[in-house]
């Protein structure tokens, strides 16, 4: 945590400099998230609630904010043990065990100082206790389609607009997995590697999913950009996905079964548009009206604080993605 609020404090001094309006800049406190998330439903052996604590100046997070309370019976806590764990994020276990067909609330009640933004509040579900699967499921991919999007860049904007060749990912968890899937974090491998991609560079996944959503993803090839900055994504051609899950608590993993994308953009446009973000400058980069000299700095700053605090595995991640 502390290399995090170092990081930050960088940021600041970047941010303390004259530079063009708009420029891309982080939230002023990076918010908190649980897995479970609002309206999951969990078995109740998991072996943890995992807490990703808000970060930033003035974020008062500690785990002695987080209060865990049965819906039906408000008010009254149950105690939890903060494991911290290597990317500063929390395991925590609560005091008593979970109980099949009750609902629990989990308040995070840290504040951002600049803003007055709380913390999370999550209700979730159990339900009897279920093994570990020894499998996620199938991998399910859409047609190929070349269309425009929105990549988190180096070259000082949040985002810029590519043309991508592009596929979306979806599990299909098998019966015994379906039961794990909100308590569970991935990661989608590519050809054996980890894959990660950001539409912004000031907005973070929650923990254990990607921009697409929960066990779900997007691979893609850069078909044209006007920024270098957004990178290559993958190459051109057949790629093998799968995904991985880890459950918190543990160190067990499982894997999904792969399938087979070929990237192209044989039917690419040249010149890609002015993207769909609603701020933008006249070259379609978002969240930047001037020069890249501040704001460039601002993406490096960011680009490795995005990485560490989205990790939700031990696997590397990239930004832009490969």
């Amino acid at each position: 945590m502390r290399t995090t609020w170092m990081i930050l404090g960088a940021a600041g001094v970047a941010l303390a400099v004259p530079r063009p309006a708009d420029a891309c800049s982080p939230p002023l406190c990076w918010p908190a998230a649980f897995v479970p998330a609002d309206g999951a439903h969990v078995p109740a052996n998991v072996p943890g609630l995992y807490w990703r604590p808000m970060s930033g100046f003035g974020a008062s997070a500690k785990p002695e904010n987080v209060v865990l309370e049965s819906v039906a019976a408000p008010g009254v806590s149950i105690a939890l043990t903060a494991q911290l764990l290597p990317n500063g994020d929390y395991l925590l276990v609560p005091a008593t065990a979970l109980v099949a067909g009750n609902s629990y609330r989990l308040t995070d009640r840290s504040t951002c100082a600049q803003t007055g933004d709380r913390g999370p509040e999550v209700v979730f579900q159990v339900g009897p206790a279920a093994p570990m699967p020894s499998r996620l499921g199938a991998l399910s991919a859409a047609a190929v389609g070349v269309i425009e999007m929105n990549l988190a860049t180096r070259s000082g904007s949040c985002f810029s607009p590519a043309t991508v060749a592009q596929t979306s990912i979806e599990l299909v968890p098998d019966s015994a997995a379906a039961l794990w899937v909100d308590a569970l974090l991935f990661e989608t491998l590519v050809d054996g590697k980890p894959w990660h991609y950001y539409t912004s560079i000031n907005v973070q996944p929650a923990p254990g999913t990607s921009p697409a959503g929960r066990a779900r993803d997007r691979v893609y090839a850069v078909c044209a950009s006007k920024d270098p900055g957004v990178g290559e994504g993958l190459a051109a051609g057949r790629h093998v996905v799968k995904m991985q899950a880890t459950l918190p608590g543990t160190t067990d993993v499982v894997m999904s079964e792969s399938v087979d994308v070929t990237l192209s953009c044989t039917e690419a446009p040249k010149d890609p548009g002015s993207g769909s973000g609603s701020d933008s400058d006249s070259d379609g980069s978002g969240c930047s009206a001037g020069g890249r000299g501040v704001a460039g700095g601002m993406a490096l700053v960011l680009i490795p604080l995005i990485r560490r605090r989205s990790r939700g595995s031990a696997g590397s991640s990239s930004v832009p993605a490969r």
